[in-house]
Formats: structure tokens, sequence, C-alpha cells
């Protein structure tokens, strides 16, 4: 269930930018969103803090995606 969610936090990361990611995704920028925030829920922290609309990751953030490329080089 998490795998698409992922997918679309690593792709924010490599543009940060959600509109951008959106956009490779072939998603609505409203659900980079919510499977932003989805997993910070099920994280329990924050992944990002914006600097105005550019998103910065959080060391939660930096750690779960290292997590996330681990395991999608497995």
């Amino acid at each position: 269930m998490l795998d698409h969610k992922m997918a679309t936090l690593i792709e924010v990361c490599k543009h940060m930018n959600y509109s951008r990611a959106a956009e490779e995704l072939h998603l609505a920028q409203s659900t980079v969103s919510l499977h932003i925030k989805s997993l910070e829920e099920y994280y329990g922290a924050r992944l990002f803090e914006f600097e105005g609309k550019k998103p910065v990751l959080t060391e939660a953030g930096r750690l779960v995606l290292e997590a996330a490329t681990i395991r999608s080089r497995d």
C-alpha cells in the first residue's frame, strides 16, 4: 500500500516541487499532497518543512527517503 506513496516521496525529493512531481507521476498535485500527508501520518513525523513554497526535507524525511530508496533497489 505504501509503495505508490513512497514513489511519490522519491519524485518530490528529486524535483523538490510537488507540481513537477505530480506531472512526472501523471497525478493531480492534490494527490501528491495527500500521499505525503498520508506518509507523515503513518510515520508520525513531518517529512517536509516549507521555505515559502519550496519544500525542504526534514531529518525524518531524509530517513524515510533513505529507506524508500534502499527498498526500491531490492
